[in-house]
């Protein structure tokens, strides 16, 4: 199938995406594709008023309603297999640091809905500010948790994994995908061991990403970035819809399973759903 892909330049802003969303609409397309939660909810009472299914890659819950579907891996996939290994190891006391921002009480609050009433959690909320996180830590270990699951970003997740191996030795410690990225590797130094995180099953050992990714790479010049497989697997589900239009290509997309990517795909409570997609990964 051939598909005009029209395409405007949002400027990373609310007022000018919606400027460019007005533009796309005297083509009287089919779908929009997106990116960005800010962006997705300024375009959210046009798209609803115009009803025109639109597939975003944002992390807000908030676009994943009416004819808007959230394209992104939830706080959900990225706990659910560490619950269930916890449960499964009878693991009794589990310490969690998190984040004192939206993103790391997102994953507390995700993690501990699914063990709750079956683990003892003793959780320490950090600022987003903080760098010496020696106090927060000392009251985890002083509960003699079995496990620690941290939720920071960047350096910052770092530094807070050495401290922990600074002061609770070799504990095994969970987290979610910010802990495979360089800049908390380094910022972790001799410290960066022991440590299970879920990721989406994007393996490019696999013929079918082998393929994708030396497509990108011969086009664009550089890696796939999670957002361009992300797309790629909405533009998956959208193309199976093309022969319908508003109400009917949005039933139509939530009737739809592909085989994406990251595996089995289909649409869940406004979502594309990961939760198949999800593997357990280790840090030795």
């Amino acid at each position: 199938r051939n598909i005009k892909l029209l395409v405007e330049d949002n400027r990373t802003d609310p007022k000018e995406a919606i400027s460019a969303l007005n533009r796309l609409l005297l083509e009287n397309p089919k779908a929009f594709l997106t990116l960005g939660s800010s962006i997705s909810l300024s375009l959210q009472p046009i798209i609803t008023e115009k009803q025109i299914p639109t597939l975003t890659v944002a992390a807000n819950s908030d676009t994943a309603k009416g004819f808007m579907i959230q394209n992104n891996v939830t706080s959900d996939d990225y706990v659910n297999l560490i619950a269930e290994e916890i449960l499964a190891k009878n693991v009794k006391k589990v310490g969690l640091i998190l984040r004192n921002d939206d993103f790391g009480k997102a994953l507390g609050e995700s993690l501990v809905g699914k063990i709750k009433n079956k683990v003892e959690i003793a959780e320490e909320l950090v600022s987003p500010d903080e760098s010496d996180f020696r106090t927060p830590i000392t009251k985890i270990k002083s509960k003699n948790p079995d496990v620690v699951f941290v939720a920071h970003t960047g350096k910052k997740l770092g530094l807070l994994i050495s401290q922990i191996r600074n002061l609770m030795g070799n504990i095994l410690i969970y987290s979610e995908i910010e802990v495979s990225y360089p800049e908390v590797k380094e910022a972790a130094g001799a410290s960066y061991y022991n440590i299970k995180y879920a990721d989406l099953n994007v393996d490019y050992n696999r013929p079918d990403l082998k393929a994708f990714k030396e497509k990108y790479v011969a086009k664009f010049n550089k890696e796939p970035s999670l957002d361009s497989i992300l797309a790629y697997n909405e533009m998956l589900m959208l193309s199976n819809c093309l022969g319908y239009e508003k109400g009917d290509l949005l039933n139509c997309l939530f009737k739809t399973n592909v085989n994406g990517l990251t595996g089995p795909l289909s649409i869940l409570n406004n979502r594309i759903d990961y939760s198949k997609s999800m593997v357990m990964k280790e840090i030795k």
